[in-house]
């Protein structure tokens, strides 16, 4: 015997509406009673409440009364690489991300190859030796793991003397923080290794970290003083720092993350950055500017794609 066909059925758009409401309802009804059995809610990240505004390279950016540049990846015309730097809308607070070939533009020629997203500041007219220059930088890594690069550089006083070392310069290596200072006493500054001055063996990641530089370029008449939270990390005199027959050398300050080309995914943060200037910013040792977010950086967070 031959079964009868199934019968088809057909909804209208009433009904289908009415099938749809309610189920609205049922999951309305369902979410408390699963809550109540044990599952929470997902946890809300900073990120997700905190609005931001992407920066495009080649843009200049008046900070409290300093001018700087961004260098990025994310330049004309396509405009493709929204993560390379924000900014956070309620604060001087800023995001810097390198990602696999972001390369900056300046950087084309340069070998081995380079990935940056920076601020660089414009019409600094410092001294080449002589008198001491400030700056202050609160500094977070975003990222858990260590940067697989050999180096990754988050600020450095440049020199303006390109294929050399920075003048005074903060770095990421490994788990580690350190501080170099650059030397060269010839009319044509050459590269080289630098000179250790502080050294932070497991620096921790997801955590601000206050730092205020005072530095005087000389030839055996530089200076340097760092204080780390208002602890002073290097206090030193007598020293070699910088550039000092080379008329070339126009110091002025860099932040962000500028590092040897790689692969990893790795994300910085800057909040309060002053200077380079030559007006005293002792005070911030004692009176550091307030952030606008917890110290614990959450992670991990969501950026534009």
């Amino acid at each position: 015997m031959t079964p009868p066909p199934r019968a088809r059925y057909r909804l209208t758009r009433r009904q289908a509406g009415v099938l749809f409401l309610s189920g609205c309802a049922s999951a309305l009804v369902s979410a408390p009673r699963a809550m109540a059995a044990g599952s929470a809610p997902a946890p809300v990240e900073e990120a997700d409440v905190r609005r931001s505004t992407v920066l495009r390279d080649f843009r200049d950016l008046r900070i409290d009364g300093t001018t700087y540049r961004t260098q990025t990846a994310n330049r004309y015309p396509t405009y493709r690489k929204p993560w390379a730097l924000t900014r956070f809308d309620d604060a001087d607070e800023f995001r810097f991300e390198l990602r696999d070939g972001d390369g900056w533009a300046g950087d084309k020629d340069a070998k081995p190859p380079r990935n940056r997203a920076e601020m660089q500041q414009r019409g600094a007219a410092l001294p080449a030796s002589g008198e001491a220059i400030w700056f202050t930088d609160t500094i977070a890594v975003e990222t858990d793991d260590k940067p697989r690069s050999p180096w990754t550089i988050v600020n450095q006083l440049h020199s303006g003397i390109a294929r050399v070392n920075p003048l005074l310069f903060t770095q990421l290596i490994g788990t580690k923080l350190l501080i170099h200072t650059s030397f060269d006493r010839s009319d044509v500054a050459k590269p080289g290794p630098g000179t250790l001055r502080y050294a932070d063996q497991a620096f921790e990641r997801r955590r601000y970290t206050r730092l205020v530089y005072r530095v005087v370029l000389g030839d055996g008449t530089g200076e340097l003083t760092i204080w780390r939270d208002g602890r002073s990390i290097v206090d030193e005199t007598g020293l070699s720092i910088g550039f000092p027959n080379d008329k070339r050398c126009t110091p002025h300050l860099k932040w962000g993350q500028y590092r040897r080309a790689g692969t990893q995914t790795y994300a910085v943060r800057h909040a309060n950055v002053e200077g380079a200037t030559l007006a005293s910013l002792e005070a911030r040792v004692r009176d550091p500017r307030p952030l606008a977010s917890d110290p614990l950086v959450a992670a991990p967070r969501r950026v534009p794609s």
